[in-house]
């Protein structure tokens, strides 16, 4: 025998459409990124690392059509950018 969802369920669900579409619209309506991305270099400036961080940083900026920021931070064995 097949029953229908009684009006509890029903209601359910439509809250819970509703919910769904809000946090849509809402996630929809946030500009990503808010501020520059920064692209780490775990090196110290002027070397081979660095040329190639700040040539790649420049190539995400043009491709994501957002600002990219090269930013040195030598020191733990290159374990600062891990995180």
């Amino acid at each position: 025998m097949h029953t229908s969802p009684g009006p509890s369920s029903r209601l359910t669900i439509c809250f819970a459409i509703i919910a769904i579409i809000g946090v849509a619209i809402g996630s929809a309506a946030a500009q990503y990124p808010e501020k520059a991305i920064e692209f780490v270099i775990p090196f110290g400036a002027g070397g081979g690392a660095d040329i190639e961080g700040r040539l790649l940083a420049k190539e995400m900026s043009k491709l994501l059509k957002v600002p990219v920021v090269a930013v040195n931070k030598p020191g733990a064995g290159g374990a600062v950018t891990y995180t």
